[in-house]
């Protein structure tokens, strides 16, 4: 449905408005069909390699540019493999031996001093201080590596959910409600789909926008298996994220150690009640009444004036000094195109929208559901 505020009659308003909105929207699909599919290929390409691994077991060497991981091959070998650890994975490791990471890195970034005998300092104190601490730790990791690189080193709970079936269900259930992939992004250790419903509403004067689903997840414990509704602001394509319909934590039981194959049974079960969760929150998340709400909230966020100073404190306390001035100075700019007029919560929220385009995959989608919060997307 078309909101109408428009002096023209109702028919020519919406025709001109939902005309846009159609050419818009399939340059939105074409532009983000290559993306879409880079995503869904790495997804099911990359399949992660896992391993249950005693912390005592657990060595670490020493190479140019960093340190390498080596664990026993199976549960009674005193043989090696030997992988390179992603910083995902160091970050991690470091959490869980409690050795801060900037030290990590500080070690690392020291890889070209030599010693007098040809050794590198930096990574040889660095691989001598995680040897003792994980020799000395007591449980068990899970392991998770792709193409010979240790991407996530996690607890031996870590739920395994398998994220092929996981982004079949996505697709087709979008399918199932009408909306078209429109696009994907995709990380070593992190990806997002999203898909747009081709409706055309314009919940304030002159902001036609259209709602979809997006759906994240990660293999490493980069983040939660979570499906969330965004809106989405045609003339620039700013888009807020709203309140997480599903958000599914990756905590299970704990495995045995060794290679964990064979639970792959396990694996199912988990994914199994994760895809009918998923199907139900799209088709729930997406219904008339539901869209319904998010335009009221928005249109409430728009009629409701905030104070750029009282924000940008608040701001500073959630981001870098710097994104948070990049967000106040575009919140204050004269740009009526790319943000709606006014000094609502509205323009707040896609002044948060707009600088979220430039930024890294995580910031990126932190900022866009801040954004959904100044929009009440609750």
């Amino acid at each position: 449905m078309l909101y109408h505020h428009s002096k023209q009659d109702y028919e020519t308003t919406a025709k001109k408005a939902g005309e846009y909105a159609r050419n818009r929207l399939q340059e939105i699909i074409n532009k983000g069909k290559g993306s879409v599919e880079n995503t869904l290929n790495r997804i099911f390409t990359q399949i992660p390699d896992d391993v249950i691994v005693p912390a005592n077991r657990i060595e670490f060497l020493p190479e140019t540019q960093g340190v390498i991981l080596g664990h026993p091959t199976d549960t009674h070998s005193t043989e090696r493999k030997w992988q390179g650890i992603h910083e995902n994975a160091l970050s991690q490791l470091c959490s869980k031996a409690n050795l801060p990471i900037r030290y990590a890195r500080d070690l690392i970034s020291q890889f070209n001093q030599k010693e007098d005998d040809g050794t590198f300092w930096g990574p040889e104190l660095l691989a001598h201080n995680l040897n003792e601490l994980m020799k000395n730790s007591q449980g068990r990791h899970l392991l998770r590596s792709v193409d010979g690189q240790v991407r996530g080193f996690l607890s031996d709970r870590y739920k395994r959910l398998d994220s092929q079936q996981l982004a079949e269900q996505f697709v087709t259930s979008m399918k199932e409600v009408g909306a078209i992939p429109i696009k994907g992004n995709v990380s070593d250790t992190s990806f997002h789909l999203r898909a747009l419903l081709p409706q055309v509403y314009e919940p304030i004067p002159n902001e036609v926008m259209a709602f979809g689903m997006s759906w994240s997840n990660s293999d490493f414990g980069r983040g939660a298996n979570v499906i969330e509704v965004f809106a989405m602001r045609l003339w620039c394509t700013n888009c807020a994220i709203g309140q997480d319909r599903m958000r599914q934590v990756h905590v299970g039981q704990r495995f045995a150690d060794g290679h964990i194959d064979y639970s792959k049974k396990t694996k199912e079960l988990d994914t199994k009640a994760s895809l009918s969760a998923m199907r139900d929150v799209i088709v729930g998340g997406l219904k008339e009444e539901s869209i319904h709400g998010i335009l009221k909230a928005i249109q409430e966020a728009h009629e409701e004036n905030i104070d750029a100073k009282s924000v940008f404190n608040s701001l500073n306390k959630r981001l870098n000094k710097g994104t948070a001035e990049r967000v106040i100075e575009t919140f204050n700019s004269p740009d009526i195109e790319n943000l709606p007029p006014g000094n609502s919560r509205w323009r707040m929220s896609n002044a948060l929208s707009w600088v979220a385009q430039d930024e890294e995959l995580e910031s990126q989608f932190k900022l866009m559901r801040m954004a959904g919060e100044y929009a009440n997307m609750k």
